[in-house]
């Protein structure tokens, strides 16, 4: 018997682009003129700014089955957090540039936004007994172990069921939109698979 306990989920958008990114990013019109001209490098370059972050913290409490001879059930609490990550593939993207009437398109393919495995650091996970009263049957490291490796494969599935997807392509929709913007450039964005499948 046991039950998920979602902790927190915290998105972080980072969609920060500083002038000195826009000069870099883009060159100058023939004869040094002052117009800005994007290129698709700098479209791809740019778009790898557009991450989000969930921080997710699960627990798991866990009974251990008891054997024929003994009276009582040993129980604990296994805990973990970690950071499960949203960006975009740039290898399949479709970019049309129209300098004339400057104006861009780009058409993300099917499957260009991707969702980490957690990345989860050497204090993040942990158990706290509630009871273990067998002496000859007590918790052991299988038991942990395999209550952590549970909740392990629950963490990148949280984030997507809260939309994790969705929210990664609205980020990146977010940044290049305004950093064509900057630039002087119209814009549109898509991607083959919207909307995202919601999660269970």
């Amino acid at each position: 018997m046991y039950k998920w306990i979602t902790i927190a989920l915290a998105v972080v958008l980072a969609a920060l682009i500083g002038g000195g990114a826009v000069y870099w990013l883009t060159r100058p019109a023939g004869g040094g003129a002052t117009t800005a001209v994007v290129s698709v490098d700098a479209i791809k370059q740019v778009a790898q700014l557009a991450t989000v972050e969930y921080y997710v913290s699960q627990q798991l409490y866990k009974q251990k089955d008891k054997s024929w001879y003994e009276w009582l059930q040993a129980s604990f609490i296994a805990y973990v957090k970690g950071i499960v990550k949203g960006s975009v593939d740039l290898k399949e993207t479709d970019v049309t540039i129209d300098h004339d009437n400057r104006k861009v398109r780009i058409k993300f393919h099917k499957g260009a936004v991707l969702v980490s495995n957690p990345e989860i650091g050497p204090n993040d996970i942990g158990m706290i007994t509630c009871s273990d009263p067998n002496i000859l049957h007590p918790i052991n490291d299988d038991d942990r172990n395999k209550a952590q490796n549970e909740l392990i494969a629950t963490l990148r599935n949280t984030a997507l069921r809260d939309g994790i997807e969705t929210k990664t392509a609205d980020e990146a929709k977010l940044v290049l939109s305004n950093f064509l913007q900057a630039l002087g450039y119209a814009s549109e964005i898509s991607f083959e698979d919207e909307p995202f499948p919601k999660r269970t």
